[in-house]
């Protein structure tokens, strides 16, 4: 389960401004929640209040679902942010925020994080990719599966988050700042290699993203749209943390354009 292009719909502050009751939030959801099951490692969690849909997208309880994944969660209540760690992981969102940050990388939320009778929900698909927790919605069943247990290799696993990280805020970010081009368009990663050390705890990949940019003029004599297209080749290095998660090393980054043309 993932975002694309990714990750603002609903405003609990909105919701308040306009006066909508929690009635009104409750006649959004798309099914009758109070049938929804959910699973981590095959174990049924009892979990009051239970996930919501809306919008077609699954939120769920976030201190329930991070406790149970071994984070010790804060909530700051003036602020309305919710901030986990489990280890060198470190997670932080903001009620009706439209980007949330996973251990310096930020993902674009589709829909925000939302307070509910006082309870902080937050879109399924982010605790996946923010916990590299494996991800499940049977959507015939109203069903969740969690499973922290994949039987997937570490090389999977990094190539599954550097494919995160491709579709992320950052990413977009970065392409844009390492150019200098406006108007970022992602296009495609392609991944070329991984490598994990005899120790399993460091890592590095090596791999392409490709991104079409539109560079406008906004000067008292603009020039016509140029459109072209970059292919960043990246190398980074990664640390696993003592629960698995594997973590970006920014500061040993090393990127080259390997593809630079105009578009007509």
């Amino acid at each position: 389960m993932r975002r694309r292009a990714i990750l603002v719909i609903i405003l609990s502050c909105l919701l308040v401004a306009i006066g909508f009751t929690d009635e009104s939030v409750n006649a959004a959801t798309d099914h009758d929640n109070r049938y929804m099951n959910t699973f981590l490692n095959g174990e049924a969690l009892i979990l009051d209040p239970i996930p919501v849909i809306i919008n077609k997208e699954v939120l769920v309880p976030a201190r329930q679902l991070f406790e149970r994944l071994g984070y010790k969660v804060e909530w700051n209540e003036s602020d309305e942010t919710i901030h986990a760690e489990r280890g060198l992981s470190r997670i932080d969102l903001r009620i009706n925020g439209g980007v949330g940050d996973a251990n310096g990388m930020q993902f674009w939320l589709f829909t925000s994080p939302l307070l509910i009778d006082g309870v902080s929900y937050i879109p399924l698909d982010f605790l996946e990719e923010s916990t590299g927790t494996v991800v499940k919605w049977e959507d015939d069943r109203l069903e969740i599966q969690m499973s922290t247990e994949a039987r997937i290799t570490e090389d999977e696993r990094i190539a599954h988050w550097i494919e995160l990280y491709a579709f992320s805020f950052s990413a977009n970010t970065f392409a844009r700042s390492y150019t200098g081009k406006n108007g970022a368009k992602f296009e495609e990663v392609e991944i070329e290699s991984v490598q994990v050390d005899p120790s399993g705890k460091k890592g590095s990949a090596t791999y392409r993203l490709r991104y079409s940019f539109s560079s406008v003029s906004y000067s008292k004599n603009p020039q016509p749209s140029q459109f072209s297209e970059t292919t960043l080749q990246i190398t980074d290095q990664l640390i696993r943390d003592e629960y698995g998660h594997w973590l970006f090393d920014w500061n040993s980054r090393d990127t080259q354009i390997v593809e630079d043309k105009l578009l007509k």
